[in-house]
Order: structure tokens, then sequence, then C-alpha cells
């Protein structure tokens, strides 16, 4: 049997170059030619899925595209499949965070390979981007956002510098700013949560909590 090294498939995307591709105004994903960079509008359907291989065993990745402007996520399988897994999320999710992979693991994260958003995101369920600007989707699931994001249901960060604000759950490993909702949890908080639980590295209270 024979096993994919997830170093040695990361050491090779990061190795992989491609052509800068620059759309303006409209684009739509996915298409036969690869973007890089998008500076108005993306329409964003399905990715665009590449093959990696390491000694003969494959992975298939999304490569990272920024997007300056407004990035439309429509992926119904996203949906699909994320909403599934929803209401685990949302209700244990507050336990599933302090079991999460150390803070140090989080700092190793290649951030490189998610998607960068400069402005506005609107999805059903965003995912694995980083978003410095305004999300907003029913869910967003381990991104690392720099501004605000509001969520129908909850909100699921690596690292969220700003304002987050979900209607029934937040569930951050690192967060810096503010934490709205019936539910918050971090794992590291610079900041303040509001809400009827709140959850941090310090302390467990209702209504408002706090770590500086």
């Amino acid at each position: 049997m024979y096993y994919v090294s997830i170093e040695n498939v990361n050491a090779q995307i990061d190795s992989i170059k491609f052509d800068i591709n620059k759309k303006y105004i409209i684009w739509f994903s996915p298409t036969k030619a690869r973007v890089t960079h998008v500076y108005g509008i993306m329409f964003n359907f399905f990715p665009n899925m590449d093959l990696v291989c390491n000694d003969g065993i494959c992975d298939v990745y999304e490569p990272a595209y920024k997007i300056y402007g407004l990035d439309l996520n429509l992926n119904p399988l996203a949906l699909l499949a994320t909403c599934t897994m929803l209401p685990v999320h949302v209700i244990f999710g507050f336990r599933t965070i302090h079991g999460a992979p150390d803070l140090s693991e989080v700092d190793s994260i290649n951030f490189s390979q998610f998607n960068r958003i400069n402005g506005l995101q609107i999805g059903s369920i965003n995912a694995e981007n980083i978003v410095n600007g305004l999300d907003l989707s029913a869910a967003c699931f381990d991104s690392n956002n720099n501004g605000v994001c509001i969520s129908i249901v909850m909100n699921r960060h690596y690292v969220m510098n700003g304002i987050t604000i979900a209607a029934i759950a937040n569930h951050d490993m690192k967060c810096n700013g503010i934490q709205i909702s019936l539910i918050n949890t971090s794992k590291q908080l610079k900041g303040v949560q509001i809400g009827l639980w709140n959850i941090n590295q310090k302390r467990s209270l209702p209504f408002i909590n706090w770590c500086f």
C-alpha cells in the first residue's frame, strides 16, 4: 500500500509556478484558461483543479488565486458537503475548537495556498480563504479574515483579526478583535466576546467575556 506524503505534496505545490494571468471586470470559474488575478467580479461555480504527483501517488488540489473586488462563491457541492456537517460544528464546536491542533500548528499553515480576496466575498459557504475586507456567508470555515465576517449560522476561523458575527456560533482558533454570537469560543483571544456563552483561554462566562 502506498501513502501520500503531505509534506512532499505541499513542497511540490509550492514549487509549481503558474504564469500570471490577469482578468478584468468579470471572470468565471471553471474555465480552460488558468486565472491568477481578477480585478472586478469573480463568479466562482466550481474550482479549477490540478493534479500533483509524488513517487507515483497523486493528489488533487486547487491553485490559489487573488481577487481584487468581489468574489461570488456559488459552488453547490461545497454547500451540500458542508451542510451535512453543519449541525455537528454548531453543537460541538466549543469542544472541537479546544481539541483542535496546537496553536503552533496553526502558525505553520501555509496560507499562501489559500485564495485571497481583497474586497468583498459573498457565498453560501466560504472556506479556506484569506479575506481582507468583508465576508458575507451562511457559514465560514477554516479561513483567515482581516476585517469583518458576518454569517447566518456560524464562523470558524484559523485566524480572525477584526469583528466576527454569527447567529449561532463563532469558533476561532485565534481572534484579535470582537466575537458576537450565541456561543463564542477562541483558543487564543485578544479582545471581547459578546453572547449567551463565551469561552477563551482564561475563563468561561455568560453574556460578555474578554482577554487582553
